[in-house]
């Protein structure tokens, strides 16, 4: 697990990798682990030096299964002080997938609001990202984080 952003010396900020979870439809549009899109992208338009500063992480959306994929997302978000969740066009983009895109976002500003109130987020607090494809989840990044 990475060290989070104030593990450095006498509670000074450290150089600790940004961790982002990407939530996505792509395996049950396209057949390939989100953590595939995740890893091309990455490879094709981030220096490893910009790829060091980045933990990304995926979460594969069932939409045959909402109940059991919002209960794993739920604990998804909770396993870890996760700096950023960036949330795929496959679920806003497609008529189809309004209602499940609407109770993901739901989740995660859940998970926003029970940080704030419990005081874990220190002031630190997390972004909620939206990207424009699988082509863009470097930008979208980049874009947050700087």
């Amino acid at each position: 697990m990475a060290p989070t952003a104030t593990d450095g010396v006498n509670g000074t900020k450290s150089n600790a990798p940004k961790s982002v979870l990407t939530i996505s439809l792509a395996r049950y549009l396209h057949g390939h682990d989100v953590a595939d899109f995740i890893a091309k992208d990455w490879d094709a338009k981030a220096t490893p030096e910009q790829q060091s500063r980045f933990d990304n992480q995926g979460f594969n959306l069932d939409p045959d299964d909402v109940d059991g994929t919002l209960a794993a997302l739920k604990d998804r978000l909770q396993e870890k002080k996760w700096d950023g969740v960036l949330v795929g066009w496959c679920s806003r983009g497609n008529t189809k997938f309004t209602v499940l895109f609407e109770k993901v976002v739901n989740e995660v500003v859940r998970e926003v609001v029970r940080r704030e109130q419990d005081g874990s987020d220190g002031d630190q607090h997390l972004k909620l990202m939206f990207s424009d494809g699988p082509d863009d989840l470097v930008n979208t990044t980049f874009r947050a984080f700087g």
